[in-house]
């Protein structure tokens, strides 16, 4: 799929917003192709330094916890964490 036709699909509804809930090595990737995609990123991670790389990288501020997350806001979600209870808390959270 080509970068034109991939923006067409994913950032055809520019008001849509995507959550992105961890910032590591692939959700950091993922996340900055939306952006670049020019879709709206809310970006969620745990992780001080990693939230603090995305302000550096982004200009964006990621949010530190699930519970803080406009959530009404969002389109679609992304989840990539590591550990099954991560995971679960955000499957728990959502439904």
């Amino acid at each position: 799929m080509s970068a034109a036709s991939a923006n067409n699909e994913v950032g055809s509804g520019m008001s849509e917003k995507t959550v992105v809930v961890g910032l590591g090595n692939l959700g950091n990737a993922i996340a900055t192709r939306l952006l670049q995609l020019g879709c709206e990123v809310i970006a969620v991670e745990a992780d001080e330094s990693s939230r603090q790389a995305w302000l550096r990288q982004t200009g964006q501020e990621a949010y530190a916890d699930l519970a803080t997350v406009p959530w009404p806001q969002a389109s679609r979600v992304i989840v990539l964490v590591r550990m099954t209870a991560e995971v679960r808390k955000c499957l728990d959270l959502l439904t």
